[in-house]
């Protein structure tokens, strides 16, 4: 192939072809620039939002704050600690969460609980438990699972609890182990 075009010709396309490749070039860096911009806008937006949120709403709680009778807080926290009081046992008794756990545990799907009582005096620990079986069987089985239990010592579940064969509400008394 035979070169038609005189040097100096040669270098002024060489010259005019870095040129649109750098201006092509520069818009590309551009074009990504502006893209990476606004595809950070809904973050932006949205964290401004959360910012505008919270600070409303520690400014809320700062208003709060300073209105709250301390007569008021000192009652409810004396309240809690006689509460968390009862809670409480000593080392050498069972903890009343592992015997709400072991509870829980022995609990067939077809029991519901409505009510858990518990009651110490001295040394001796009772539970009263209230709930509706769907079946007979079903009780028969949640009590028979709580007398092989060794934290209870004694399980009573009175007759009248097997009386009626479905919907069947029941109330049964566990002595605890001390």
């Amino acid at each position: 192939m035979i070169n038609l075009l005189p040097d100096s010709q040669k270098e002024i396309v060489r010259a005019e072809y870095r040129k649109r490749l750098l201006a092509a070039s520069a818009l590309l860096v551009m074009l990504s620039i502006v893209i990476a911009i606004v595809s950070l806008f809904p973050s932006y937006f949205i964290a401004r939002t959360k910012y505008v949120a919270l600070k409303d709403r520690a400014d809320a709680l700062n208003v709060q704050g300073k209105k709250v009778d301390m007569s008021k807080v000192t009652l409810i926290i004396q309240d809690l600690n006689e509460k968390l009081l009862l809670l409480r046992t000593e080392k050498k008794n069972t903890e009343v969460g592992s015997i709400i756990f072991k509870l829980v545990e022995n609990i067939p799907p077809a029991i519901k609980i409505s009510s858990i009582t518990y009651e110490k005096r001295g040394e001796t620990a009772k539970m009263d438990i209230a709930g509706v079986a769907r079946k007979r069987e079903a009780l028969i089985t949640f009590v028979d699972r709580l007398k092989k239990e060794k934290l209870f010592s004694e399980v009573y579940s009175p007759v009248s609890n097997l009386v009626k064969d479905t919907d069947i509400s029941f109330n049964i008394q566990i002595g605890i182990v001390p």
